[in-house]
């Protein structure tokens, strides 16, 4: 250690990785470069330098907390004497062999944001190019108005937005993106913070493509009583929603009812169960299979025990398109008390799908050990 090359994996994310020089004392030290893999080529796409401290120093490109294939998203700047971020930094994203500049602005002496700031959103990525627009007080503080943006394809557009307070809270009337928001779903909630900055009262859940698809009520921060919400799969293939309601503690209680509506053919029950005071799943349940889609309306139909573990035989379910169309079971096996599968199972494989171009319909045939798949499996094409 001294004078020899290190080579450190990023914690974050294994594709990248770190190379310089450690002193003697531990510290790195000198020009620190940083690679991404992608295929069998490794990328240089960051880097700068440490003092004798290790403190960073200068001008450095440092990639983003989630950067990946697609998120290429870089900052650049530079670091004063003390290590700390000052002046002018910014932030580009590449694409289609690209750098475009998307973000960034201005640090003081302590390293706090001050002025007007493009961000890019916390999920931001290649199908949700999501930023925030607004400004941070000398104290490094989002204060007033901030608008949301997405671009899609080019076009740049606002979608969302609302107030901060002097203390950084949000408050007053905001839409923001949903959790999943991606280009084929594009969907907000719109509703009300009240002065502390807690969600409170009647929220909306809004799809792009048609309006109104959900929504129920806050209370202290909390969902409460009747709710529709969007599945977390939900998309332009999947428009799945869940029917149900929240105790006072924002836990599921009851009966939650799935329902799926493709495009303008009319909403249809396919699922369901029931969920005990705790907000655990119990006894019977149909649920809709990860992929479910158009082209995979898929469900699994079984039971859990009162901790909410799949246990005993579990069945799976697939429907051709066509409202008219029968569920037909096309696999399923068993679950030990553990929610481990066990014994033979019959499974899609995947990329299952099935349409008018499209003929996908394979599944797999095997055997499970504690949960693992065990010798070779067998896969088979549905008539």
């Amino acid at each position: 250690m001294g004078n020899q090359i290190e080579i450190e994996i990023d914690k974050c994310n294994s594709d990248i990785t770190w190379r310089g020089v450690y002193n003697r004392s531990g510290v790195k030290t000198g020009i620190w470069e940083i690679y991404w893999k992608y295929g069998e080529k490794n990328n240089k796409i960051a880097g700068g330098e440490y003092d004798k401290q290790g403190n960073k120093i200068g001008k450095w490109i440092e990639q983003s907390d989630r950067f990946r294939y697609g998120n290429q998203s870089t900052s650049e700047g530079k670091y004063n004497k003390q290590g700390v971020r000052v002046g002018m930094w910014d932030i580009y994203l590449k694409n289609d062999g690209k750098n475009n500049k998307i973000g960034g602005w201005e640090y003081d002496e302590q390293g706090r944001k001050i002025g007007k700031w493009i961000e890019q959103s916390n999920e931001f990525q290649s199908v949700n190019q999501t930023t925030w627009i607004g400004e941070y007080n000398n104290k490094g503080v989002k204060i007033g108005i901030w608008d949301i943006y997405y671009n899609n394809k080019g076009n740049n557009n606002k979608i969302g937005g609302g107030r901060y307070d002097e203390h950084g809270n949000k408050i007053g009337l905001w839409i923001e993106q949903n959790d999943g928001f991606w280009t084929d779903n594009q969907s907000t909630y719109t509703g009300e913070y009240n002065l502390w900055g807690v969600k409170d009262g009647k929220w909306e859940i809004f799809w792009r493509y048609d309006g109104k698809t959900g929504g129920g009520e806050f209370q202290e921060g909390c969902k409460f009583g009747k709710w529709v919400e969007q599945s977390l799969t939900f998309e332009n293939l999947n428009q799945s929603t869940w029917n149900g309601e929240y105790n006072n503690q924002g836990k599921k209680i009851g009966l939650w009812e799935i329902y799926y509506q493709y495009w303008d053919q009319m909403k249809q029950k396919i699922g369901g169960g029931e969920y005990n005071s705790d907000g655990v799943k119990i006894g019977e349940w149909i649920e809709q299979s990860d992929k479910f889609k158009y082209g995979n309306q898929s469900t699994w139909r079984g039971q859990y025990d009162q901790q909410g573990v799949k246990v005993g035989t579990w069945e799976i379910y697939f429907r051709e398109l066509g409202d008219e169309k029968p569920n037909i079971k096309i696999g399923g096996g068993e679950y030990d008390e553990q929610g481990r599968k066990i014994g033979k199972w019959v499974e899609q494989k995947d990329g299952f799908y099935y349409s008018n171009s499209m003929n996908n319909k394979y599944i797999l045939i095997g055997e499970y050990k504690d949960g693992v798949k065990q010798g070779q499996w067998k896969d088979n094409k549905l008539k």
